[in-house]
């Protein structure tokens, strides 16, 4: 009998493949159309000055480098191939070396440029059956997707589809994250996640409300392959649920570009065995107030309030249960948390771009203040190899 939560994972995949159906339906000849060659390279630096008993500072810097060629055969489908490499600095070898191996479908709207967009770009579509595309963290808060996922985890495998329109935007994936045999040790793992983004108005140069909602499921298990006791209490599926109001609004003005305010609520449940003491259901709680400058300054206040919350991919600061970065396990049950964050972000050319943050907090429960700040820059183009005359 299937588990309620391999239910969910598919009908997830089928109305994926009932989308592909749907929209990829084309006309094309048996040939090769176009040949391209894709780049893309990521500098991150991440680091925590964190001496709190829940996360330990640490230090993330290093670079990826994603070259692919895209081979299509028609103008909404296409096949990419290539390798992702991923280097910590400090080390003496590649952290990561993985295959780029995806079957895309997808329509693209190019009547604006990205800039004019403010929201959403109308009616695309895309759908990837092999490595995901991962860029902006599924679209998902920090609360319940960490940011340094770029290094922990920055290339999935398994099935997306993505949806814009003037109105809303939405992403759906499944993630495979440890495939297992009959003589395995060791369990199945994969995500399985969903967000989406509404939007009231399809002019966002005027007051209106965007409504976030967010699913995001893990489990470990399998019906096959070797488990030992220590297997077997791990495993289990834990769920994030979460959902939110804001107002906002984009000004003319080339000082004061926009403002957002409203706030999100989080629930978490596992049936994975917990310490003794330890509830298996959480809550948070998160209220925002944000402001952009010059269309490349943005600064952010907010407020989060968590009870037993527990979040396997989220922040690991607003959590009750401590990170894998700490001394010795801990666990606090409620948490208040103050934070600014300040982003400067500039794209310079379409293929480059860069951000840096400085985000302190101040824990109102230990009375501390801790600070974190990050610098990224991403160089990525594209260039046609062959293209097949009309």
């Amino acid at each position: 009998m299937k588990s309620p939560i391999q239910t969910r994972i598919a009908l997830v995949m089928g109305f994926l493949l009932f989308s592909f159906a749907l929209f990829a339906q084309e006309d094309i000849e048996p040939e090769i159309r176009s040949i391209s060659l894709h780049i893309e390279q990521l500098g991150y630096f991440r680091n925590y000055e964190y001496y709190n008993d829940l996360q330990k500072g640490y230090t993330l810097f290093g670079t990826t480098l994603a070259p692919s060629v895209f081979v299509a055969a028609s103008h909404t489908t296409h096949i990419e191939a290539g390798a992702f490499l991923q280097y910590d600095f400090g080390t003496d070898k590649f952290s990561r070396v993985l295959p780029l191996l995806a079957f895309v479908a997808e329509k693209k709207y190019y009547g604006l440029r990205s800039s004019e967009v403010k929201f959403f770009t109308p009616k695309e579509w895309m759908l990837r059956f092999g490595s995901l595309n991962n860029r902006d963290y599924h679209l998902m808060p920090e609360a319940l997707y960490n940011q340094d996922q770029i290094v922990f985890d920055p290339l999935g495998y398994g099935e997306q589809f993505r949806y814009a329109s003037d109105y809303f935007t939405t992403d759906q994936w499944v993630q495979w994250q440890r495939m297992i045999y009959h003589d395995s040790n060791g369990l199945e793992a994969f995500q399985a996640g969903f967000s989406l983004i509404a939007n009231s108005a399809k002019d966002t140069t005027r007051w209106h409300l965007t409504v976030p909602v967010f699913a995001l499921a893990h489990h470990h298990g399998g019906q096959i392959g070797t488990r030992d006791s220590i297997d077997k209490a791990n495993s289990g599926t834990t769920l994030n649920l979460g959902t939110g109001l804001f107002i906002g609004t984009h000004f003319k003005s080339k000082v004061f570009t926009s403002i957002m305010c409203g706030g999100r609520y989080y629930h978490s449940v596992t049936d994975i065995k917990q310490k003794d003491g330890i509830p298996k259901t959480g809550n948070g709680v998160e209220a925002e107030l944000s402001a952009s400058f010059f269309d490349q300054f943005r600064l952010a206040v907010s407020y989060w309030q968590g009870k037993d919350f527990y979040a396997p991919y989220g922040r690991f600061i607003t959590q009750s249960r401590s990170s894998i970065f700490t001394d010795k396990y801990a666990y606090k049950k409620d948490r208040q948390l103050i934070f600014v964050k300040a982003i400067y972000s500039r794209r310079i050319h379409d293929f480059l771009s860069f951000s840096i943050e400085v985000e302190p907090y101040y824990d109102i429960n230990d009375k501390i203040i801790e600070y974190a700040f990050h610098a990224l820059i991403r160089y990525q183009f594209s260039t046609l190899l062959y293209k097949k005359k009309e």
